[in-house]
Order: C-alpha cells, then sequence, then structure tokens
C-alpha cells in the first residue's frame, strides 16, 4: 500500500502528472476539479495548489 489516508489523517500530499504536454490544460481543470470536491465533500483546507511545468519549476510548501 502506497498512501493510507484514514480519518485520523490531518495533512495530506498529492501529485498529479500529466505526461502529455498538449494537455496541460486537462491537467489544471482536473486538479481544480479535485481540489473543489475534497473541500466541499471532505471538508479540506487547500494550502498549495499548483502547477510545476518547465516554465514554473518549483513550489514551496510551507
Amino acid at each position: 500500500m502506497r498512501t493510507a489516508l484514514t480519518d485520523e489523517t490531518e495533512n495530506a500530499f498529492l501529485i498529479v502528472e500529466c505526461a502529455d504536454p498538449a494537455r496541460v490544460e486537462d491537467c489544471r481543470a482536473a486538479t481544480d476539479e479535485l481540489a473543489e470536491l475534497v473541500e466541499r465533500h471532505l471538508g479540506a483546507t487547500i494550502a498549495v495548489q499548483e502547477l510545476v511545468t518547465s516554465e514554473n519549476r518549483e513550489v514551496v510548501i510551507a
């Protein structure tokens, strides 16, 4: 089992890979929708949501 989220999980980190550079906007739309769904249905607070690309190579997670 690679990832286990439980009712006691307080922090989670999710990586979504877009293997096709032509579909970056599809990936962005999918991660936006995922963030909205976990906020609405799981009560999550999204602290950082960023798409890493060749132009945007790093994200600071504080």
